[in-house]
């Protein structure tokens, strides 16, 4: 089973072009005089893209969703859920954690 990496909807079987959901493009070519230097995202915005499409895969596996949910500990601290999906008896908490490491 493939997923998009956009949207996160669920790919046909077989070799796929585009997303039928979004429309995001999979296969392309850049001849030399259109080639350019590719901006290379953030953490912040690769996880939440992460975050997005994990909602969208649980979404279409019958979950319900409630993103950056803030709870208080009982310390008294607030704290924040990335993603917790609930279907019938089943609940998951999902947090990202990001670890830098440099040489």
């Amino acid at each position: 089973m493939k997923f998009c990496s956009e949207c996160g909807s669920e790919l046909l079987v077989g070799p796929t072009k585009f997303c039928h959901n979004c429309g995001a493009k999979f296969w392309y070519t850049i001849n030399d005089s259109e080639r350019r230097e590719i901006e290379q995202p953030n953490i912040y915005s690769l996880g939440v893209k992460l975050e997005q499409m994990v909602e969208q895969i649980l979404k279409t596996k019958g979950f319900s969703i409630e993103s950056r949910l803030k709870l208080t500990g009982e310390s008294g601290a607030t704290h924040e859920i990335d993603v917790l999906a609930k279907r019938e008896t089943d609940v998951l908490a999902i947090e990202w954690y990001y670890v830098s490491i440099t040489k």
